[in-house]
């Protein structure tokens, strides 16, 4: 019987050695799941941020990108109204040359100092 109680008294060291080394790694198991609870999590955040930039980075592409056609339109638009006017004023200038030709035309054809129009020295050399 003391064989049989020192035997037992063996099983129930080993056992009792066996608990705690079983209870101290289910503690590091349920240790390693609360990190990689807590990693998972960190990374479904970081994820979540890296959407909501890359959705912002793309709103903010297409309003720079807005604000680029706004402007180039309105660059077309002024540099067309130049146009417009730059040609407006050639045919002026062209008008202008015209009646310059005229009025020396007809200066030319009457005789010297007799104008019937009144003509002074400046607007003569003005127009030659």
């Amino acid at each position: 019987m003391e064989a049989n109680s020192a035997h037992n008294a063996k099983l129930r060291d080993e056992n009792s050695l066996l608990a705690q080394k079983l209870t101290l790694l289910l503690a590091q198991y349920e240790e390693r799941e609360k990190k990689i609870s807590s990693t998972t999590t960190e990374l479904q955040l970081q994820l979540r941020l890296s959407e909501a930039q890359l959705a912002k980075s793309k709103i903010e592409r297409a309003e720079a990108n807005a604000e680029f056609t706004k402007e180039r339109l309105q660059l077309h638009r002024d540099l067309l109204e130049a146009r417009q006017e730059n040609d407006a004023l050639l045919d002026k200038v062209v008008g202008h040359k015209d009646q310059i030709e005229i009025y020396e035309k007809q200066y030319k054809v009457r005789p010297q100092g007799r104008h019937s129009w009144p003509c002074t020295s400046a607007v003569v050399s003005v127009c030659l």
